[in-house]
């Protein structure tokens, strides 16, 4: 009877609990229900991401042990194929011996009959452990046989048999290696598919710490998150790929649309090959990366920098929806800005540039520049600008997919951007490098928020000039660079001038286009994230501390071919942003900008000079 009233008990207290909990959750407002929905939403992708990740390692393994077996059947034949060409060595050294003494038989005329058997040591068949080989019994009495052929064309044919015989084999070998190749494609395949679902599960691990941070108990108060911040983490989430992206014709891209390096086999079989090691070495080097990246997700600094990042948009955005310059926010961007908050910020910034001019002009003035475009292409009228326009725009990224062709999915959206900034200035119209700028901000930006980008790039953050045709401004710069890296990097710059290197030919790109045809763009984007606070200034920064980098290697170049093929190759020198920065913000103070100004006037005054 205890028993029973403590069991009746227990249902009862289950069922009162179950009934609480139902009251607390339909209690909750649809706000605090759809928070809990995706909180639960979030826990089964990653579930399901655990699962996948299990699956692939599971694969991985089997995909191995295919591979093993497949050495091994390889190295079994491989000793069958030697064992093979051992014998025929030996039957073709018979043949000679055969085919000389039957010569000397001939000139003595029959004189003496010599008996093979007494003379030639007949070798032994050699055994080879296959089921389409004869038994060794077999082998052994038609080498018996062979060796007292005296006719010249049983010998012929006994070489002809050889020969196709040996035909086969190499077939065989050439079908086995295929099949190898094709394993370990498949073995490397699943490999990335591996490593990148790794990546995947540790991006959502490190945004789903971060929301169940923002939903705290009472006891301990998570931060308050900024209105929208919550829903970007969601949707970035929700584009993390569960799988390598691939481009329409099957190439692997990263999320921003750029090719992930690594090239397919092409060529003969020594290409083959050497690519096949060049894929190794690539997914080896994507493996570390990836392992780089989520050890580094998961670090207490790289935690503090989020934080720091979710702190300062919370407490600096004002009702206007825009940020203020402050020691706080230019220290921040030169760390980065991380990838979730990029669009935000960047819209910020340049609004911070570009408010003024925007409220001059009145809203609709990006589609009354559009229209204007239009109407003039309507009307057939030639303009050179938009005709250089066109032919630059398949030109502008090409190792990214939304822009390697004309046919490229943001490319149009670039064309308009650029057509519509001709119209807008009309008296710079079109330079090369404006579709770099300009492709760029439209990798995180809207298209009318791009053309804005382009304006506060060309017309505030760089000196005048820096565009035109006779780019007189970006000219003057390399003549004050030249001046810095004297005086910042003595050693280099005498190298240079005593090798004759005219410095400015690598460097007048660089500021033209802030490093996109130098350097990664995992490196460059970091960079706009500090030239879109703090202006041309910063170009100079970099610049030098790209040579600081790099001048060790340059020294030990002796002529001016190797100082070329050094500085072309720049991106060798900078490992990453973080390193870059390191050097361009602590290593190369001071670094004032009226000194730069001054420099900048002078020269500007000068080339002006000259040129009437």
């Amino acid at each position: 009877m205890a028993s029973r009233g403590l069991k009746e008990l227990r249902v009862r207290l289950h069922l009162v609990l179950i009934v609480s909990e139902y009251r607390r959750i339909a209690s909750l407002t649809d706000k605090e229900q759809e928070e809990l929905d995706m909180v639960l939403e979030k826990e089964e992708e990653l579930n399901e991401t655990r699962m996948r990740v299990n699956e692939l390692q599971r694969r991985l393994q089997d995909a191995e042990e295919q591979n093993r077996q497949l050495e091994a059947t390889v190295s079994s034949l491989q000793c069958d194929v030697e064992a093979f060409r051992d014998s025929v060595r030996t039957k073709e050294e018979l043949i000679m011996r055969m085919a000389e003494q039957n010569s000397e038989l001939e000139k003595e005329g029959g004189e003496r009959r010599m008996s093979l058997h007494g003379e030639v040591e007949v070798p032994e068949g050699i055994p080879v452990e296959d089921a389409s080989c004869v038994v060794v019994e077999e082998e052994a009495r038609k080498i018996y046989e062979e060796q007292a052929v005296r006719d010249v064309h049983e010998m012929r044919d006994l070489v002809e048999g050889y020969r196709i015989q040996n035909e086969a084999l190499n077939n065989e070998i050439v079908e086995l290696h295929n099949m190898l190749t094709a394993y370990e494609e498949k073995e490397r395949k699943l490999t990335r598919a591996h490593f990148e679902t790794q990546a995947c599960y540790y991006q959502l691990k490190s945004r789903y710490i971060m929301v169940l941070n923002h939903f705290k108990s009472p006891e301990k108060p998570g931060k308050i998150m900024e209105p929208g911040i919550l829903r970007e983490l969601i949707d970035e989430a929700n584009r993390t790929p569960r799988s390598a992206r691939k481009d329409k014709n099957g190439k692997a891209t990263d999320k921003l649309g750029f090719y992930v390096e690594g090239g397919a086999a092409n060529g003969g079989d020594g290409s083959k090959l050497d690519a096949m090691f060049e894929t190794a070495a690539d997914c080896q080097k994507r493996a570390d990366e990836l392992l780089e990246a989520s050890q580094l997700e998961q670090s207490e600094e790289y935690m503090k920098w989020l934080q720091s990042w979710d702190a300062f948009l919370v407490n600096s955005v004002n009702t206007k929806n825009t940020v203020a310059s402050s020691p706080e926010l230019k220290s921040l961007v030169r760390t980065g800005i991380p990838l979730a908050h990029r669009a935000r910020v960047w819209v910020r910034l340049v609004s911070l540039h570009v408010r003024d001019r925007q409220a001059e002009m009145g809203n609709g003035y990006y589609d009354c520049m559009l229209k204007k475009a239009k109407r003039k292409k309507d009307e057939g009228v030639f303009d050179a600008a938009i005709k250089q326009i066109d032919l630059d725009l398949a030109r502008t990224l090409p190792t990214n997919k939304y822009f390697e062709d004309p046919s490229s999915e943001k490319v149009e959206l670039l064309r308009r951007v650029l057509y519509a900034y001709r119209y807008h200035n009309a008296d710079l119209g079109y330079c090369q490098g404006l579709n770099r700028l300009a492709a760029i901000g439209l990798l995180y930006l809207s298209e009318e928020d791009a053309f804005w980008f382009l304006t506060a790039c060309v017309e505030i953050l760089q000196p005048p000039g820096y565009y035109t045709s006779t780019l007189i401004g970006a000219v003057a710069d390399q003549k004050v660079l030249r001046d810095l890296v004297q005086e910042k990097l003595p050693r280099l710059a005498n190298h240079l001038k005593q090798l004759e290197v005219d410095l400015s030919l690598f460097t007048l790109s660089w500021f033209l286009t802030c490093f996109v045809d130098i350097l990664p763009h995992s490196v460059y984007l970091n960079i706009f994230d500090v030239f879109l606070y703090e202006g041309n200034k910063v170009l100079f920064r970099f610049a030098l501390a790209l040579l600081k980098l790099g001048e060790s290697r340059v020294l030990q170049c002796k002529t001016i071919g190797t100082v070329h093929a050094c500085l072309s190759r720049a991106s060798d020198f900078v490992p990453n942003f973080k390193k870059l920065a390191q050097v361009a913000f602590n290593e190369l103070n001071p670094f004032p900008q009226k000194s730069i100004e001054q420099k900048r006037q002078a020269y500007l005054t000068e080339l002006k000079y000259y040129s009437v």
